[in-house]
Parts: structure tokens; sequence; C-alpha cells
């Protein structure tokens, strides 16, 4: 978990605690602008199944992994994730936001804390960097204990990695997209798992 400041500093996270099923923690936005709150999940998993053909899945460093898996292991396969959970706090005027070039990423068009339902947004992604175009996209609104559906939208990015989309109504929203891709920054894996999740909140 980080929280980026506007310009572009670490800030620190206080009265941190983890509990079972939730974690919480504070942080002081001294500096007028917005500040990105993320989380990173970066890791490596393993999967194979074992001489009775039961499956199993292991967690950890590529070379912990390889020497859990038994000599007589079949379908041996290691799998690089990068997933990215945001939201943003701004104090006073939204600030610009900017983007590390690694893995899939939010390069706001409308700006994350200025959104309205009765405006159209637009989102750009980035896959290391570059548009992701065709990438597909969820939009879930908040509330779903009270009606009998999850009612996802479902989107897909233009040739310039770009979603515009028009809110329908004011409340929370999840944006979520996924994609897989051979990528790896990790030799022993040959596949690469990429997820973006913001929570978004779009006022009347």
């Amino acid at each position: 978990m980080s929280v980026t400041a506007p310009d572009g500093s670490a800030v620190e996270m206080k009265n941190a605690h983890k509990g079972e099923l939730r974690s919480v923690f504070d942080f002081k936005p001294e500096k007028p602008g917005t500040y990105r709150v993320a989380m990173l999940m970066d890791g490596v998993m393993g999967f194979y199944k074992d001489a009775n053909g039961q499956p199993k899945r292991l967690r950890g460093t590529a070379q912990e992994i390889l020497k859990q898996i038994p000599a007589d292991a079949k379908d041996v396969r290691i799998i690089e994730n990068a997933r990215r959970m945001e939201t943003f706090v701004s104090v006073g005027k939204p600030s610009a936001l900017g983007v590390t070039g690694k893995g899939l990423e939010l390069k706001p068009v409308t700006h994350p804390n200025d959104l309205v339902s009765t405006e159209e947004a637009s989102f750009a992604f980035l896959l290391d960097g570059k548009p992701a175009a065709g990438l597909e996209v969820e939009l879930v609104a908040d509330g779903i204990r009270y009606r009998d559906g999850v009612n996802a939208q479902q989107f897909k990015t233009d040739a310039n990695g770009v979603l515009k989309l028009k809110f329908p109504r004011a409340g929370l929203f999840w944006l979520s997209a996924g994609t897989k891709d051979n990528k790896t920054t990790v030799a022993e894996a040959k596949e690469r798992n990429l997820g973006y999740v913001a929570t978004l909140e779009v006022l009347p």
C-alpha cells in the first residue's frame, strides 16, 4: 500500500491496522492537489498437477516455487501477476496524475475527482506505458446488496486505449480491467496476468 502526494513524493501512513477482513490507515494530505492511494499486488504463482492428478497451487518467488514442485509433476505453469488497485483524494483543485510506465495503468483524461453523472468521462489505459487498445473494462455501481444482480456494464477501449463513458447515476463505482500477455519480467514465467481496479466517486 502506498500514498503518493501531488508532487510525486511518498506520504507517510499512520495508525495502520491489519484486520482479518480489512485493513485501515490514516494519512494527512498537507499539500493541495491530488493524492493517489494505491495497492500493488505483484508476485509469482505456480500451478501443477501431482502424481494423482490433483491440482496444486504455490506462492512465492519463481525459485522457491520450482524447488517445491515434485519431479513427477505435470502441467507445470509459472505465472507472473501484476495488479494495481487505486483511489484518488484531492485537496482543493485536483492536479495532474503521472504514470509509472509499468503494468496496466489508468491515465485520466477526465480527472477522477471531477466526475459527474451528467457529463461524459474519458479514461486512457496504458500497458507498460503504451495505449492498451481493445482492453475490456467493467463498471459496477455500488449498492449491489440492494438489487437482484451485479448489473455490470462492459466496455472496450479504442485504438488509442481510451474509454469514453457516461455514468448511469451519481454514487460510488468500481472500474476494473484485466489482460494477459507473455511480456514477463521473471525468466521462469511464460505468462503475465495484469489487472487494474479504481474506486471512483461520481457526483450528481
